[in-house]
This record gives structure tokens, C-alpha cells and sequence, in this order.
């Protein structure tokens, strides 16, 4: 039975974490450690997770300044001693069989990078999903991430350790976007993987309770990380596909934007200054002036329609 570490950043979840660990330790699968790095937290979760603290399998480190949730899971690599490594939310649920599920796939498959498995997310009870999140993308993968049509959430891989040592874990300068920005530079680096079906294995929270920050703040990491994505990627889209594919990020991140100032969730202000941060942009290459003016056209109405 190989070893398994299950890498779990926490910060102020202090309603939900206890649930999620209760899923860890339930699982039917017992070579399994949890690593817990909580980054500053100002509400109960410190108290929670010292209940846990004499725990064989548990490891909780508590860092002393706030550095994101991408520096606490890169921690958590590092502290890792298991062979295979899964990224799992302080809000997010396990099912029992979930290490169990996933390891009898790698024992089947073990020249396997990561496998992909499926999801759902939930409100309030993980068994009463609200959307399905399918580990099967059609065609290529990698052209579906550069557009941002599709997405596997962070914890439905598991990753072989090694490989993800081996292209450095996340990158700690994404505020959002960061499982996307991963399995994107994952599949540049031509892995060997498998995309499962079945019966989810993990259950992911999505209601309100777990925000912490402004709708402001999250557009506003959106469109800074989106454009952070094009430029990373453009240079491999191009010589890869011969066409700048990672364009139609910036059309989903025009939708977005429009979709919250549409739902008076940030202001005709905050919108104009985050749609101005992307069509300003000059280092992204391929955005051609037709494509950024029917962008600001749209922009355009939209405004005159609210005024």
C-alpha cells in the first residue's frame, strides 16, 4: 500500500474545516498523511486544528506571515513524504473510498503523471450536487485550458510525486486561476496521464460562506491572472499550435466581468478599471486591433445601456 500525502492550505475556515478533515479520516484507504499549512488564520481555525495536533498521521504547520494559498500548498509538497500527492480544499469534502478509488487506477495505470477524476459541487450537503465537474474534456485538453472552456479543480488529480516536483508545483505569483495555470504547464510538459469516469470521489463547496474577499477583489485577481496566464503561455500556444488559442481567455474574462456589473456586484467604475487593465494591455501578441475593438464596442453598449 504506497504512501499517500494529502496537502490541505487553510485560511479562516474555521465552519468547514472539521468536516473536512472528518473526510480524511474516514477514508477506507489508511497509508495516508495530512499536511496542513494554515496561513494566518484570524478566525477559530487555529483552535480547531490543535485539536488535531497529536494526531500520527496529521501535520499541521501554522506560518507566522499570510503568503497564499499556493505558497501553503508548495509547503505542503515539500514537508510531502508520500509517493503520490492530493491538493484538497480546508472547505471540500472526501469521499470514503476517494484514496481507495484512486490508487487502485494508479496501480492499474502506474506510468501515469496524474490521473483525472470526477466531481461535484455542492451548497450545504455534499450529497446534493448543484454541478457536475467531469474529469473527460473532449478533443485536446491542453487547447480547452488555453481558452478557458474547461477546467479540472485542484483536487480532482492525483499527482505521481515526482512529476510534480518535477515542474515545480504552483506558481505562487497566480491569485486565481492557479489549478488552471498547473495543469495547463502539466500538459506542455507532454505527461502521461489518464482522464477517468465514474462516480465522483470529491465533493466541492462553492457556497458564499466560504468567499473571503470582496466580488472587487476577486475580478480584479481574475483579469490580473488571466492576463498573467496569456502572457506565460502565449509563447509555447504559438509555436505549439501556430495560433494564439490562450485569446479566448480574455473573451471569458470580458464575460465574467460583464456578468458581475450586470448583477450591480462591483460598479460601473470598478468595471471600466478592470476592463481598461485588459485592453491597455500591450504584451500580449496575436491581439490584433479588430479583436480588442469589438471587445471595447461591447464594453461600449453595455455602458450606454446602464447610464
Amino acid at each position: 500500500m504506497k504512501p499517500v500525502s494529502i496537502v490541505m492550505p487553510s485560511y479562516n475556515k474555521a465552519k468547514f474545516i472539521n468536516d473536512a478533515i472528518q473526510s480524511v479520516l474516514a477514508q477506507t484507504y489508511t497509508n495516508w498523511e495530512l499536511i496542513i499549512v494554515d496561513d494566518c488564520s484570524t478566525d477559530a481555525t487555529k483552535s480547531i486544528l490543535q485539536t488535531y495536533a497529536n494526531h500520527p498521521q496529521i501535520t499541521v504547520c501554522s506560518e507566522s506571515q499570510q503568503r497564499g494559498a499556493n505558497y501553503c500548498r508548495n509547503k505542503g509538497l515539500e514537508l510531502s513524504k508520500g509517493a503520490y500527492v492530493l491538493f484538497f480544499d480546508a472547505d471540500d469534502i472526501l469521499d470514503k473510498a476517494c484514496i481507495t478509488n484512486r490508487m487502485e487506477k494508479f496501480n492499474s495505470h502506474p506510468d501515469c503523471d496524474f490521473i483525472v477524476f470526477p466531481a461535484h459541487q455542492f451548497l450545504e450537503n455534499p450529497f446534493e450536487p448543484v454541478n457536475q465537474l467531469p474529469a473527460i474534456i473532449p478533443g485536446d485538453p491542453l487547447m480547452g485550458f488555453l481558452g478557458i472552456h474547461h477546467s479540472w479543480q485542484t483536487s480532482q488529480l492525483l499527482w505521481d510525486k515526482e512529476f510534480l516536483l518535477g515542474i515545480k508545483g504552483f506558481d505562487e505569483t497566480f491569485e486565481r486561476f492557479q489549478d488552471i495555470e498547473l495543469n495547463t504547464r502539466a500538459l506542455f510538459n507532454n505527461p502521461t496521464y489518464r482522464m477517468e469516469d465514474g462516480a465522483c470521489d470529491v465533493f466541492v463547496r462553492v457556497s458564499r460562506e466560504r468567499m473571503v474577499m470582496t466580488h472587487f477583489d476577486l475580478c480584479r485577481k481574475t483579469t490580473v491572472s488571466i492576463l498573467k496566464f496569456c502572457i506565460k503561455f502565449q509563447e509555447e500556444s504559438l509555436k505549439r499550435y501556430k495560433k494564439p488559442a490562450y485569446l479566448e481567455s480574455l473573451q471569458y474574462c470580458s464575460g465574467i466581468l460583464e456578468t458581475y456589473y450586470r448583477n450591480q456586484a462591483i460598479s460601473l467604475v470598478q468595471y471600466q478599471e478592470l476592463m481598461d487593465l485588459m485592453l491597455n494591455n500591450k504584451t500580449i501578441k496575436k491581439w490584433n486591433w479588430l479583436s480588442k475593438r469589438t471587445m471595447a464596442k461591447q464594453f461600449k453598449s453595455l455602458k450606454t445601456q446602464n447610464n
